[in-house]
């Protein structure tokens, strides 16, 4: 490259970065383009040479930003991974780029482009923010995201983190963003995330839940019998015998509850209870 295209490089780096500060501290419409001369040490016919006039510097300045953001994004989406980890990654970028270059980020998220670019779209519009969604659609494609609106999961998934980013430009965080990494995203991730189903362990035989329809009969002297299952009689003999009827119904019941058989025989009775069995409770059918 000649020598004069080396300095009409460094003449547009120098303004842009004159310009880049000035509009962020000042703001656009308080910035002159004396000021940005003076700033970066060059002529003011330099600055009309390269970019025509200061609205043409800030359209530059503008491009230039988005198509780095664009470019960084870009990145992101090539690496192999989810969606969860390729937007973590943004994440982490994004917050990284921040710390290094505090201007440039607060161009992009606070000027009030429209003001003075106005046949430019809005920042949220920019090619940038709209692969952002795109990659927000690809997650609930996979099912990685919930079933919701783009613009909703958007804003629940980036909105935090670029939150925290201004947060941080306005000099309330104490500490470089990617020390609230985790604990950032991992607030983001929980709202838009596919939720899990649940999974239960297997119920061991002794903590099979009984049947409602037992629960409801269930006697009031002795917790761990059951009235319904037979008719009030007096006797130690005619109780004896109602057990052995009913012994079919109980065996019925728990079919119909759908009950493995190894569950059912913990607590089930013996079809022919030893002697003296009857008398141990109030109403011979004694569930353990």
């Amino acid at each position: 490259m000649p020598a004069a295209a080396f300095q009409q490089e460094d003449t547009r780096t120098l303004v842009l970065g004159a310009a880049l500060r000035l509009f962020t501290e000042q703001g656009y419409f308080n910035t002159s383009v004396h000021d940005i001369g003076r700033t970066a040490g060059v002529s003011i016919g330099s600055i009309y040479h390269h970019f025509g006039d200061k609205e043409g510097l800030a359209r530059t300045l503008y491009a230039a930003l988005t198509t780095r953001m664009q470019h960084l994004i870009e990145d992101v989406v090539h690496m192999e991974g989810s969606s969860h980890d390729q937007a973590r990654e943004l994440v982490a970028r994004l917050f990284a780029w921040a710390e290094a270059e505090p201007w440039e980020m607060a161009f992009l998220l606070y000027a009030r482009h429209r003001e003075f670019l106005p046949d430019e779209a809005p920042i949220c519009s920019s090619r940038p923010f709209v692969m952002m969604r795109e990659m927000i659609s690809r997650g609930i494609a996979r099912g990685e995201i919930r079933q919701m609106d783009v613009m909703v999961a958007s804003a629940s998934l980036f909105g935090g983190p670029i939150r925290m980013i201004t947060t941080r430009l306005d000099g309330i965080l104490p500490h470089p963003l990617p020390g609230y990494l985790d604990e950032v995203w991992d607030c983001a991730w929980r709202a838009v995330a596919t939720p899990e189903p649940l999974k239960r362990p297997p119920m061991s035989p002794s903590q099979t839940v009984q049947p409602k329809s037992f629960a409801s009969a269930a006697c009031s002297t002795h917790p761990t019998c059951r009235r319904r299952l037979i008719p009030k009689r007096t006797g130690p003999c005619c109780r004896r015998v109602h057990a052995h009827l009913n012994m079919s119904r109980v065996r019925r019941i728990a079919r119909s509850h759908a009950r493995p058989a190894a569950a059912w025989s913990t607590w089930l009775p013996p079809v022919h209870p030893p002697k003296g069995w009857a008398r141990k409770s109030c109403c011979t059918v004694t569930l353990s």
